[in-house]
């Protein structure tokens, strides 16, 4: 049944309808630019950053079948109203909110509000539309969504930069007002159903237990698990949990629908093939549709070099095909009057796309290259979503046109989800394969302080990869700035010894190992002083007190001076000296009791005879050396002359060794900083050259990983857009009579 309206209440109900699928639309992916802003500024932890978008999911999802039996029973018109009301409250608590809950709540009732937009406004199209005009104006709003899909992220960047994260939320309550100005004062109630009919509050229940802990499950797993984040593995008891409690869900869901006289989704229309076939097609597609649209900005920023802004520009030929492949479509369809034709080229054409994607993308892939690949590919992605809405609504008689689309809407939005999860997952595991083993080989020869700085390049979780670009001369340039600080810093603390600058050094993480280890004891100066400071006190200790440890320590010290070794090679000086005077005292013994005159004068002319004792000799007669007395004398001599040769030598060697060790210091000191700054430099030189070569070799490996990691994705989603096209085949040919809106043939 085809309501008759004035032309302009269909033209303000579909502008109306437009405005308000546009807000639902937009705000699926609007967020996820805006999202890194939100998480800094509201301190959400990262644990709960994706719940910010589940939220919404959850709550769109679960209300899409609701939403469609409630048009039915009371009115495309309330519901829609109800829907916009919620979503603008939703909007406003978003743009308020001053803690993860409120946003992660407000997001939620956002959810919930537009799981009654996108349904409504596409049943709206079969309410006011006779099939064989349905096609063009479901292509336009299917084009609407699409093209949603790929501005949301670009407006939510802009909006971000330009006025805040809160205006992505604030933007939509004048345009939300719009809308519901449009549909409450010219939209009709719009009701086909049974006036008396009701919701089925247990299935209800059972599907959100059947949706919730899924969409969990979905957003939650990861392939590569991040630490302090929501994120498990696939296998983990956590997410088997979740999709445990999802097939309890399920089937006490089919249970309960297969028993109640007014389901939210009557399962008897699954014996109607195209019901069944379209929504099929539509979960299918649904999983390769946010392939491209996600995974290849992130292509262009980390291998062609885009900024994020600009990646997200260069999609906008995807958009454009997506935007005229369900134009085209639509307006195909109502010439034509059939959809199956229309579903199966625009498959083969999405089926292409990916191909080409993933068999001819490299790293020298450019924009231009890519661009018409992205319009081929967007002109099939767009019709699946307005061809197979058509299709199930000329399935079912109007009055289940509600409960039909929203079935449709359910099952691509949890096909857009599960695709993503495993496109995400395939992408993730890509990038452990292909790019961590480059990345790994790229920064082998860095040191490890280097090496840190590499630790997180490209990493990514189970559902996609960092965006952040890769930018090798902002990185030289700051290591090149690092460096320079450092080599002020360092020839500061080896040629000055400042304490201020070795405490930074060793504060510092990325100052090198070696460069910390040689200032672990402190300056240089003060460790060579200190190496000193122990040898004088030896010095000291060896030739005052003739101490024997000492003389030791410093004869086996490699760090002695040859000169102090040799002065005490045969033992103390005081040793020595005795030495000597017991020599000559012997020497003086055997002349006195050889009684030869020549002895004795040779003896008085011998040069190594103390001057006071060669004095004191002198003045003995040669007739008294026999007389005892004169012996004693002699010794006595000796034994002065000894204490004084002692005395006066000690004090020279000590003056003389001090002299020579204070030299020797500075000497030292000089020698060690010159050699110790010109090493240092040199490595710092040397550290420089190698992480600018390794981060050379890092932006080839993020390239080519990056590269073989999508091309991997691309190609599985051809897989699943070949078994789209496989399912579609099956699709009985739906044609588009007004005599027949419901027939399906």
């Amino acid at each position: 049944m085809i309501t008759t309206l004035t032309t302009q209440q269909k033209t303000f109900t579909v502008i109306g309808s437009l405005l308000a699928l546009l807000l639902a639309a937009l705000d699926s992916t609007i967020v996820s630019s805006a999202g890194p802003v939100i998480q800094q500024k509201l301190e959400i932890n990262s644990a709960f950053y994706t719940l910010i978008t589940t939220a919404y999911l959850v709550g769109e999802v679960v209300t899409l079948p609701i939403y469609g039996k409630m048009g039915d029973i009371f009115g495309r018109r309330r519901v829609l109203l109800i829907g916009i009301v919620l979503f603008l409250i939703g909007s406003m608590l978003c743009g308020i909110s001053n803690s993860a809950i409120t946003l992660i709540v407000s997001r939620l009732i956002q959810g919930l509000g537009a799981g009654a937009l996108i349904n409504t406004c596409f049943a709206v199209i079969a309410d006011i539309f006779p099939p064989s005009e349905r096609g063009k104006y479901q292509g336009i709003f299917g084009a609407t969504f699409g093209m949603s899909s790929v501005v949301g992220p670009l407006l939510g960047g802009w909006l971000t930069d330009t006025f805040g994260w809160q205006s992505i939320f604030f933007v939509n309550l004048p345009i939300g007002l719009i809308a519901l100005a449009f549909i409450a004062s010219k939209m009709p109630e719009l009701r086909f159903g049974n006036p008396n009919g009701k919701i089925d509050w247990l299935g209800v229940f059972w599907l959100a237990v059947f949706v919730f802990p899924l969409l969990l499950a979905l957003s939650f797993g990861s392939s590569n698990p991040i630490a302090n984040e929501l994120s498990f593995a696939w296998l983990s008891i956590e997410i088997l949990g979740l999709f445990a409690l999802s097939v309890v869900g399920l089937i006490a869901f089919i249970v309960t629908e297969l028993r109640v006289q007014e389901p939210i989704l009557e399962l008897r229309l699954f014996r109607n093939q195209t019901f069944t076939i379209a929504n099929l097609g539509s979960f299918v597609f649904g999983g390769v549709f946010l392939g491209a649209i996600i995974f290849l900005p992130v292509f262009m920023v980390n291998v062609v070099g885009l900024s994020a802004t600009n990646s997200g520009l260069t999609i906008l030929p995807l958009s454009f095909g997506i935007v005229l492949g369900n134009i085209v479509s639509g307006a195909l369809a109502s010439r034509l009057g059939s959809v199956k034709g229309i579903l199966i080229g625009a498959g083969v054409l999405c089926v292409i796309g990916y191909l080409l994607l993933g068999t001819t993308l490299s790293a020298q892939s450019s924009t231009l290259e890519l661009t018409w690949k992205m319009v081929l590919l967007g002109f099939g992605l767009g019709p699946a979503i307005p061809l197979f809405t058509l299709a199930v609504q000329s399935a079912v008689e109007p009055s289940r046109i509600g409960e039909a689309t929203g079935a449709n809407g359910f099952f691509r939005q949890i096909g857009l989800t599960i695709g993503l999860a495993v496109l995400g997952s395939v992408f993730a595991d890509g990038i452990t394969k292909e790019l961590q083993p480059r990345l790994e080989a790229a920064t082998a020869a860095l040191p490890a302080n280097l090496k840190a700085q590499f630790a997180n390049t490209g990493s990514g979780g189970g559902k996609g990869a960092s965006v952040t670009k890769f930018e090798p001369e902002t990185i030289k340039r700051e290591i090149a700035t690092n460096l320079e600080l450092q080599k002020t810093l360092v020839t500061a603390a080896i040629q000055n010894g400042d304490i201020k600058a070795i405490a930074t050094l060793m504060a510092d993480q990325n100052t090198p190992p070696e460069t910390k280890e040689r200032f672990a004891q402190g300056s240089i100066q003060n460790q060579i002083s200190q190496v000193f400071k122990v040898q004088r006190d030896l010095t000291t200790r060896a030739i005052q007190n003739a101490d024997q440890k000492a003389i030791n320590t410093l004869l086996k010290d490699q760090n002695t001076s040859s000169e102090i070794k040799t002065r005490f090679a045969n033992g103390s000086i005081q040793s020595q000296i005795a030495t000597g005077f017991n020599a000559q005292l012997k020497a003086i013994e055997a002349v006195i009791s050889s009684r030869s005159p020549q002895a004795w004068q040779g003896l008085l002319n011998d040069s190594r005879l103390p001057e006071q004792l060669r004095i004191g000799l002198q003045r003995i007669p040669f007739q008294a050396l026999g007389a005892p007395q004169t012996l004693s004398a002699i010794k006595t001599q000796l034994e002065t002359a000894q204490k004084i040769a002692i005395k006066t030598a000690t004090q020279t060697a000590l003056t003389s060794a001090l002299d020579g060790l204070e030299r020797g210091e500075v000497s030292a000191i000089k020698t060690a900083t010159r050699s110790a700054l010109e090493a240092a430099l040199n490595g710092l030189n040397q550290a420089q050259v190698l992480a600018f070569k390794s981060i050379d070799q890092v932006g080839i490996a993020l390239k080519d990983g990056f590269t073989l990691a999508i091309s991997k994705m691309f190609q599985i989603a051809v897989l699943i857009a070949l078994l789209g096209c496989f399912i579609t085949i099956f699709l009985p040919k739906v044609i588009l009579r007004d005599e027949q809106p419901g027939a399906a043939h």
